[in-house]
C-alpha cells in the first residue's frame, strides 16, 4: 500500500524526454523516491545520484563503477534492478560529490548503457 503522502510527478526535460517519478514525504523533512518510469527505486534524496538504464549483462556494473572511479568519483551506495535476465536494468548510484557532465557523457557511451541521468541532492 502506498504512504499517504504519495505523490507521482511527471517531468519534462528541455528536450522533450519523459521521467515518471513516484515519491513519498516521510516526514521530519525527510522524501523517499519509490519509483522511476515504472522501475522499482530506492532513493532518499540526501546525496546526489546517477541513474543508468542499461541492458542487463555481465560487465556493465564494472564498466559504470570503473568509470566512476577513473573520475575521482566515491560511490556511496548502490542498487540494481531488473525486468529480468537479459532485459532492462536500472542501475541507482548515490555518490558523495555530484558527477561531472564529461562523466555522465563517458557512462552514456560505454557497452549496453541506454540512457544516464543525474539526480541532485534535495536534502
Amino acid at each position: 500500500m502506498a504512504h499517504p503522502n504519495t505523490v507521482r510527478f511527471k517531468l519534462v526535460g528541455e528536450n522533450g524526454a519523459v521521467c515518471q517519478v513516484i515519491g513519498s514525504s516521510i516526514g521530519g523533512g525527510q522524501v523517499s523516491v519509490t519509483e522511476i518510469d515504472d522501475f522499482p527505486v530506492e532513493l532518499s534524496g540526501r546525496l546526489p545520484g546517477v541513474l543508468v538504464l542499461h541492458r542487463d549483462q555481465c560487465g556493465v556494473i564494472a564498466l559504470v563503477s570503473g568509470q566512476l572511479a577513473e573520475d575521482g568519483i566515491n560511490i556511496a551506495g548502490m542498487r540494481v534492478f531488473r525486468t529480468g535476465k537479459g532485459g532492462l536494468a536500472i542501475m541507482i548510484i548515490e555518490c558523495d560529490q555530484k558527477v561531472a557532465p564529461e562523466t555522465l557523457e563517458k557512462i552514456t557511451h560505454l557497452m549496453a548503457v541506454k540512457s544516464v541521468r543525474f539526480i541532485n541532492n534535495v536534502l
